[in-house]
């Protein structure tokens, strides 16, 4: 789970060229903070990954998320990987959600889902987006 894309440059291609048609803004406060599978590692003094994805989280290829830089990729736990990097990111309500809305859809559809992850920082009552 670690946040860096598995999405190959051809797929990353075929991704960009056919953009998502439904898009979901994930709110990220403490809710979609995504701290599931994070255990205690005693050897070096800090939470890690457990590395386990539930089965309502799997990625799929027709879900994608728009990343820090700006560009569609598959989604898959942890879904803000890239943006909380000084964090240990796990599991969060946001794949399970998106696979929901999936399975609603019609299983003939080839419409993409994007998930947009509105980040929002609150420090010394200064809002940053």
């Amino acid at each position: 789970m670690e946040g860096k894309s598995t999405t190959s440059a051809a797929e990353s291609l075929e991704i960009q060229s056919h953009p998502p048609s439904q898009i979901f803004i994930l709110s990220e406060q403490s809710n979609m903070a995504g701290c599931g599978g994070g255990v205690k590692d005693r050897h070096l003094n800090r939470c890690v990954s457990d590395e386990f994805v539930p089965s309502e989280c799997v990625p799929d290829l027709s879900i994608l998320r728009l990343s820090t830089d700006l560009r569609w990729e598959e989604a898959r736990e942890s879904l803000h990987a890239d943006i909380d990097t000084s964090k240990v990111c796990g599991v969060g309500p946001g794949m399970a959600f998106t696979n929901a809305v999936r399975n609603r859809l019609e299983s003939d559809s080839d419409d993409m889902i994007g998930l947009f992850l509105f980040f929002v920082l609150q420090h010394k009552n200064r809002i940053t987006l």
